[in-house]
């Protein structure tokens, strides 16, 4: 579906603004004038980011190791969709809350014991928690992600261009058809929202990635090795470029490791700290995780599993 709207709508003057209202279909084009269009968007991001400060041999690096694919830009598409679309979708955090759950999560904590008890030490955190969390956000590590993190940033920081905008819109009915919202917004609401989203989006990822290549450009990542999610998360707890930057801790190492069990146990209570939790306060807690994931669904139900491992 996306190939046929790549070749209908990307022929679009790039001027234009995003259109609210569904875009009539356009006879297609022939194939010829793709690879030309794929090429002026790339050259308008080049741009986008060498102003945002990424130095151009990061940049170069990037485009070279992801463009050379000739299905780059379909792949690029496939990841912005998720990131713009999330508004019309309830995530469902309760189904990681069963006795499966709590009977791994619990063999972790006795399993890395050590680990746990220097982040509670350090930084006053249950292991309960830490480890619920870690559940809920990776299942312990066995699903970290396996998308390239350069590639997931420079992939959103497309949104904002009107021929991207342009293809996120000719979607939208067919995704408001299917979300998961009690209350679905009508077709010009969410068409204001999917344009507002495409802007955020992009520069929020441009900023992830700008502080990507910082980390890598200095030694502390190699960001061409990273494999993550799908919004650009990765490790053991899914940090994002800009947490590992603030809060990434490690007890052996100058470089933590967010895919080594003890590095990942330490940079979460790390976060958790810094976020305001107290271990006297349940209200501060759940700030604490909302921090970590802007959802009170994500913070509940890792306080449940929590609960539910200290009775065990």
């Amino acid at each position: 579906m996306l190939r046929h709207i790549l070749t209908t709508v990307l022929i679009l003057t790039s001027g234009l603004a995003c259109a609210q209202s569904k875009v009539q279909s356009q006879p297609a084009q022939p194939e010829s004038v793709i690879p030309a269009s794929k090429e002026q968007i790339a050259k308008e991001a080049r741009m986008q980011l060498l102003r945002q400060g990424i130095r151009s041999d990061f940049l170069g690096e990037l485009e070279l190791k992801y463009h050379r694919k000739n299905s780059w830009f379909d792949d690029a598409l496939k990841l912005i969709e998720p990131n713009v679309y999330g508004f019309l979708y309830q995530g469902d955090y309760m189904k990681h809350n069963s006795k499966k759950a709590r009977k791994k999560t619990f063999s972790y904590l006795l399993a890395h014991h050590n680990s746990f008890m220097a982040a509670r030490n350090r930084y006053g955190v249950s292991p309960e928690s830490i480890a619920a969390l870690l559940w809920v956000e990776t299942k312990l590590g066995s699903d970290t992600g396996k998308h390239p993190i350069p590639f997931v940033f420079y992939s959103i920081s497309l949104a904002s261009q009107p021929s991207i905008c342009r293809i996120m819109a000719n979607l939208l009915e067919s995704k408001l058809s299917i979300s998961t919202l009690s209350e679905k917004p009508d077709l010009p609401t969410a068409s204001k929202k999917l344009e507002e989203k495409c802007r955020i989006k992009s520069e929020w990822a441009a900023s992830e990635l700008k502080t990507l290549s910082v980390l890598h450009e200095e030694g502390r990542l190699n960001a061409f090795s990273l494999k993550g999610s799908f919004a650009g998360a990765f490790g053991i707890p899914q940090f994002l470029p800009s947490s590992y930057e603030k809060y990434a801790v490690s007890n052996y190492r100058k470089k933590p490791n967010l895919f080594l069990i003890s590095d990942a146990i330490l940079s979460v209570g790390n976060f958790l700290k810094k976020n305001g939790w107290k271990s006297d306060s349940p209200d501060s807690q759940k700030n604490a995780l909302f921090a970590y994931n802007h959802s009170k669904d994500y913070s509940v139900v890792i306080q449940q599993i929590a609960e539910r491992l200290t009775e065990m």
